[in-house]
């Protein structure tokens, strides 16, 4: 882990880099083949994804030779609903109760619901062969491929809330838990 600025890094990187190594054709004992195949069912969106990946390795020529290749594919879409205040403001001087006494009481600026969905398809190839003549000396080419599509869809919606409140109810910490707004202002956004 590298955790220090240095030449090789791209400027003002925050965190760290991991120099991970991987399996190499001539480090495995014995030829290697396996797979994976898995599904899933995202119940919001309705919708089934898949990921399947794969690896194959095997040696050559008295283990101077091997050659190793991987890849992988995934789909899925999901979807989920988020709601959540935006800011908290005392208001003071409001007949929030309808008792006919002015209440001083917290109360959110506005409510927000968030709607999102997304379509995620990436695939990855990963090739490597090495050539070892001798002991000392080992030839390695690697390469890989990588893409990734992604969808997203985000569509909000703002209710800016007022100081026109019935039938409110306050609790002991002075927040009003519920009460019925009039003179509120919806804002639909859609970000894509």
């Amino acid at each position: 882990v590298t955790k220090a600025p240095s030449r090789v890094l791209v400027e003002a990187w925050l965190g760290a880099a991991i120099n991970l190594p991987t399996k190499r054709p001539l480090d495995l004992a014995d030829s290697v083949i396996s797979g994976r195949l898995q599904s899933s069912y995202a119940d919001r969106a309705e919708e089934w994804g898949e990921k399947v990946s794969g690896f194959v390795a095997h040696t050559f020529a008295d283990r101077k030779f091997g050659v190793l290749l991987s890849g992988s594919y995934s789909n899925s879409t999901g979807a989920s609903d988020v709601y959540q205040s935006g800011g908290w403001t005392q208001v003071s001087n409001v007949d929030a109760t309808g008792d006919g006494v002015n209440d001083t009481f917290f109360r959110p600026l506005r409510l927000m619901s968030w709607a999102n969905t997304y379509e995620d398809e990436r695939y990855s190839v990963n090739a490597s062969a090495q050539w070892r003549p001798i002991e000392e000396l080992t030839f390695t080419l690697e390469g890989l491929k990588s893409r990734r599509e992604t969808d997203r869809l985000r569509s909000t919606q703002q209710s800016i809330l007022t100081n026109n409140i019935t039938n409110g109810v306050i609790d002991a910490s002075g927040t009003l838990v519920s009460g019925n707004f009039s003179g509120v202002t919806v804002r639909p956004l859609i970000y894509g």
